[in-house]
């Protein structure tokens, strides 16, 4: 079936949605018990990730430009802005005004959610007029007949011939994966075709000469390595960390808005203070009169337009400060859980036993056990196909998940992108903003470092605080069973070391902006993207080394 099909069929007859091809793009595996939202969303990211993430930087672009049109124009603002933003300076205090905007955080979140809901069903109409290739996916909900025993027993048995002619794996996993029996039956047997396939291509190409022969070595030695190899033919998204993901990127979403909305509004309060000459330029010093006049607001010689104002300002900067906890508390939880996943994974494929092992519907395990007697026996023997299937799974199957999953259960690529896009978009709007005024040092510094946050910091920052956290949870393995309270702990001090990394790396971006080095910004910011890319790139550890 093609993609926008799984949208459209979701019955027990399903079977009439697929048809006869010669190869297959993707193979989903996944267990029918796991949640069925986090496996949708967990589709929706991995393929409609790329489209996504145009159309929302697009229309944040056009946001951002539509904000700060008068610039290039001379004339109003194609987009109207939220309210005027007053600068600080390095110690807290004012020194210019610029109209700020929310339009491309808004079109950017929009941008996103709408090519989500949209991709699928664009690409059957684009594939059925011929325009892009059709990608072909086998799900064994519409390809397998789940109405008659016979037609499934012969689906079963053609799962080799699925397998080997399917570029990639696509692995939904949640914690019970590994304890179902077609599951691994699944995954270890492609694997095993895998390595079949790459053999034979190595020895064909080990035996030629030449020029053509150390071409063809070099093209081998590329297309098995851990970032072209494993992580291409072998794609694990684990579902808990979807549903932590999109939260993370909301959060981040709100923040950037109420952030705008809390500058505008303390601006108002320090341009009426520079009107009647009283007042404050610092913002500290605004938020602390704030919460003063709330607290004594029967007893203040405010009027009711001013107690609306401060009122409306707490609760804004009230409103900032829990999405900022939301989201360093959610934070830390997706790194335990992203840690958690890369734990328990391995244990699972280390103490696999395939007798034990579930299956969805009893007479399946009949069907598969044969199926594995007869593929993994020389002599067409059950119980030595089990015992020879089930060493597998511990040894050669557990190598390959070992390199999809990275030396530290890195989150995907796609899934890191997803939360910085947020931070993206807002800083967008910043920029548009910091265009006005006087240009030079100070502005292009200041446009440097709205960029270099969500780009290098955070991302740096979450990267470095998985390390931690799991290094921390292999240090101590009681950690991934303790009790809830003991993971809330752990929760807070990934969000701690998330924090911490935070403030580090932005420290001397900061100080950068103090000073008007944009130059120093930018080889600064260099230095982390290329620590950002090893990270992300730096091989896995062989599993044979960290046998207990």
């Amino acid at each position: 079936y093609h993609f926008s099909q799984v949208h459209q069929h979701a019955g027990p007859s399903s079977i009439a949605a697929s048809v006869a091809v010669d190869k297959l793009h993707n193979f989903l595996s996944h267990t029918w018990r796991s949640d069925r939202m986090s496996k949708y969303l967990g589709v929706v990211i991995e393929y409609c990730f790329s489209p996504a993430v145009l159309t929302s930087t697009l229309l944040a672009l056009c946001g951002a430009f539509g904000e700060a049109s008068d610039v290039f124009f001379g004339k109003q603002p194609l987009l109207p802005p939220a309210g005027c933003y007053r600068t600080t300076d390095a110690l807290g205090c004012v020194d210019d005004c610029c109209a700020v905007g929310i339009w491309a955080s808004v079109l950017g979140g929009a941008g996103f959610i709408l090519a989500c809901l949209v991709w699928p069903t664009l690409t059957g109409a684009l594939e059925a007029l011929g325009a892009v290739e059709r990608k072909n996916f086998f799900f064994d909900k519409l390809c397998i007949d789940q109405t008659n025993a016979a037609t499934m027993q012969r689906g079963i048995q053609g799962l080799g011939a699925c397998l080997a002619r399917t570029e990639r794996m696509h692995l939904l996993w949640s914690p019970e994966y590994l304890s179902r029996l077609w599951c691994v039956f699944e995954l270890s047997a492609y694997t095993q075709i895998r390595k079949a396939m790459t053999e034979t291509m190595v020895e064909a190409r080990e035996r030629e000469g030449g020029l053509s022969g150390c071409l063809a070595r070099l093209r081998t030695w590329c297309t098995s390595s851990t970032l072209a190899g494993a992580r291409r033919h072998v794609r694990i998204t684990p579902l808990p960390l979807v549903r932590s993901t999109i939260l993370m990127m909301c959060t981040l979403w709100l923040m950037q808005v109420l952030l705008i909305v809390y500058s505008v509004a303390v601006s108002a309060t320090i341009a009426a203070g520079e009107a009647s000459g009283e007042g404050t330029n610092s913002v500290a010093l605004i938020f602390w009169k704030n919460i003063q006049d709330v607290l004594n607001l029967s007893s203040s010689e405010l009027d009711a337009q001013q107690r609306i104002q401060v009122v409306h300002q707490v609760l804004l900067s009230l409103a900032f400060l829990a999405t900022l906890v939301v989201g360093l508390v959610g934070g830390g939880r997706l790194l335990r859980i992203c840690v958690d996943c890369h734990f328990v994974v391995r244990d699972q494929l280390r103490t696999f036993t395939v007798r034990d092992a579930s299956c969805f519907m009893e007479q399946d395990r009949v069907l598969i056990h044969t199926v594995i007697g007869r593929w993994y026996s020389d002599t067409g023997a059950q119980d030595e196909g089990l015992d020879t299937f089930q060493q597998i799974v511990r040894t050669e199957t557990l190598a390959e998940v070992d390199q999809s999953l990275g030396p530290r259960g890195n989150l995907s690529p796609s899934l890191l992108a997803v939360i910085c896009l947020a931070g993206a978009w807002g800083a967008l709007d910043w920029i548009s903003s910091l265009l006005r005024g006087t240009p030079g040092d100070a502005r292009i510094a200041r446009v440097v470092f709205v960029m270099a946050v969500p780009l290098t910091v955070l991302p740096l920052s979450v990267q470095l605080s998985l390390a931690c956290t799991h290094a921390t949870m292999k240090a101590l393995p009681s950690l991934r069973t303790a009790n809830t309270l003991t993971l809330v702990l752990l929760n807070l001090l990934a969000a701690t070391c998330m924090l911490s990394f935070s403030a580090a790396f932005g420290l001397p971006l900061y100080l950068c902006v103090t000073t008007n080095r944009w130059d120093m910004e930018v080889a600064y910011a260099a230095a982390q993207t290329l620590a950002l890319v090893y990270l992300a790139l730096s091989p896995s550890p062989a599993p044979e080394a960290e046998k207990d």
